[in-house]
């Protein structure tokens, strides 16, 4: 009988060992789950990192980007609160789509230098490579455009 107690305790307290370990795992893993930024559904392919945002008089902001090429979570949320299609199209876009979107954005609501900076941050997000022709109210010194 006493065993039996024995026994019954050591499983207690295996349970709880084997427990405390699964909690202490499933803590670990998700918390190096890279972010996902809205509106975007996949992780993105660069680092990210957060700076104040800062609103020039050009209309343009600054930083988009930190040191080492990470993406400023600010500029990517400010921008993003318009839901631009752009930051939407994922890790292999068409450069029709891209150009598609573009100008929906920009027919829709996003300034010239607003569709310029969500495509540049998109573009490093998503890790494309892309670079399309001019399109009317994207300032043609963009870097998205070649």
């Amino acid at each position: 009988m006493a065993s039996s107690v024995r026994l019954l305790i050591l499983g207690v307290v295996l349970l709880g060992v084997i427990a405390t370990a699964v909690l202490a795992f499933n803590s670990m893993v998700s918390n190096t789950r890279p972010e996902i930024l809205p509106p975007a559904s996949v992780p993105p392919l660069v680092d990210l990192c957060e700076l104040p945002l800062r609103h020039n008089a050009d209309g343009t902001l600054a930083p988009l980007f930190c040191s080492g090429g990470a993406i400023n979570k600010e500029a990517w949320r400010y921008i993003a609160r318009d839901n631009p299609e752009v930051m939407r199209l994922g890790r292999d876009p068409t450069q029709d789509g891209l150009v598609t979107a573009v100008k929906n954005d920009l027919r829709d609501r996003e300034s010239g230098w607003g569709e310029c900076s969500a495509a540049v941050l998109a573009a490093a997000y998503y890790g494309w490579s892309l670079h399309i022709g001019p399109v009317e109210g994207l300032p043609i010194d963009c870097p998205i455009v070649r």
